[in-house]
Order: structure tokens, then sequence, then C-alpha cells
């Protein structure tokens, strides 16, 4: 049976998959790859986040605000 998740996902009981619709890239998933990819997806993120800087500004003239990002490569001994 096919149940929906938030962010668009849905989950079939029956096939035991997951799907991950992301607009123009649709991700199938067994439940063992699922746990396998997040898994995998948390150690990126670590390194990622630990290393990504956000900086938010805003127009002063419009009020409009904006993110910017910039990825500060780690140090061989970070890698470490």
């Amino acid at each position: 049976m096919k149940k929906q998740l938030p962010h668009k996902a849905e989950i079939d009981t029956e096939t035991e998959e997951l799907t991950l619709n992301l607009g123009s890239v649709c991700l199938n998933f067994s439940f063992e790859e699922w746990d396998e990819f997040i898994s995998m997806i948390s150690d990126i993120d670590t390194v990622f986040q630990a290393n990504l800087t956000v900086e938010s500004y805003m127009c002063p003239t419009c009020g409009s605000a904006n993110n910017s990002y910039e990825y500060n490569e780690p140090t061989e001994e970070e890698y470490n």
C-alpha cells in the first residue's frame, strides 16, 4: 500500500520502497538502501556543515533578503 509522506515523498509498504520526487529527479530506494543512503548523507552533511559559511544580507533600499554561501576547503589535518 502506498502512503504519502512530507515533501512529495511516497512509501510503498508492499514493495518496501521509498520514492523521493525532487522535481527533475526522482530517487527510488529499497528500505535497506535508504538506511545506507542516510548514513552516507549524514557523514557528508557533517563535513559540509562544518565548512560552510552562510552570510545573510538585506538590501537597505528594497528590503529584500538573500543568503551567500561559501564552502571553505578543509585542511589535511581536518580530514584526519
